[in-house]
């Protein structure tokens, strides 16, 4: 179980957990994101584009992360199946399929906010090796990616983390 993350301001996140969702179904389904679906996504979301400032490409990789993240909290997720080897190499072809996360916020800048890349989260989730009960505390959580193995596991979350949006995150994928 995460902690609660303080409260923010619902309007502001909706437009990036409903994408996220959107995308979720996308990868259930079995179908690629690229730049041009993020955007697509967006759009109809939000009834506007990134040029008008309704929604930034950095809302669009925030959301596909957590997209990512609620697709590996999937109790049947397929990337997840067989040994560890193989879940690895699943793993490091399904994040060379999605764009680039080619943008950095300012704010992403001044608080060196950099994302685990999701092969390297699954290694250290599983040299971890978290069992049920146990308690991991991620001092500077982001979007949640080193901390879904331990969840899976049944392990007791701690998460911390400054960001707004990425609080928005870490709530609706830990609740």
């Amino acid at each position: 179980m995460a902690s609660r993350p303080l409260p923010d301001d619902d309007s502001a996140k909706r437009p990036r957990i409903t994408a996220a969702h959107v995308i979720l179904g996308r990868f259930k389904r079995g179908e690629t994101i690229d730049r041009t679906a993020l955007r697509d996504i967006f759009r109809a979301i939000t009834g506007g584009s990134d040029s008008t400032g309704a929604w930034s490409m950095r809302d669009a990789f925030d959301a596909l992360e957590l997209a990512q993240l609620l697709y590996l909290m999937e109790p049947d997720c397929p990337l997840l199946a067989g040994p560890p080897a193989r879940v690895l190499q699943r793993l490091e072809a399904f994040v060379q399929a999605l764009p680039v996360h080619g943008y950095r916020s300012e704010e992403q800048v001044a608080r060196q906010q950099f994302s685990t890349p999701l092969p390297l989260a699954f290694a250290a989730g599983l040299a971890a090796s978290p069992e049920a009960g146990d308690l991991l505390l991620e001092p500077s959580a982001g979007n949640g990616l080193l901390a879904w193995w331990a969840a899976r596991a049944g392990a007791r979350l701690l998460l911390n983390e400054i960001g707004d949006q990425r609080r928005s995150n870490l709530a609706e994928a830990f609740g």
